[in-house]
């Protein structure tokens, strides 16, 4: 369903990070195609992702930890 606005804002976040599921991904996708100001937010939240983990360490989460947050 299209946002009141008719525009994404939060969601784009979502789709960003890939927690949105079918078929709500496939209509913000579509959306995107035909939407200039959504493509200009969601690549600033792309470049604001890239920035903030291109400064932390890589690290691999101990598999104990990965379990207990599952």
């Amino acid at each position: 369903m299209m946002p009141p606005t008719g525009h994404y804002g939060e969601q784009l976040q979502d789709f960003l990070d890939g927690r949105l599921g079918e078929p709500e991904r496939t209509r913000l996708a579509e959306h995107l195609a035909g939407c200039a100001r959504c493509r200009r937010e969601l690549e600033a939240l792309r470049w604001v992702k890239e920035q903030a983990l291109g400064g932390l360490p890589s690290e691999a989460v101990p598999p104990a930890l990965a379990a207990r947050l599952r």
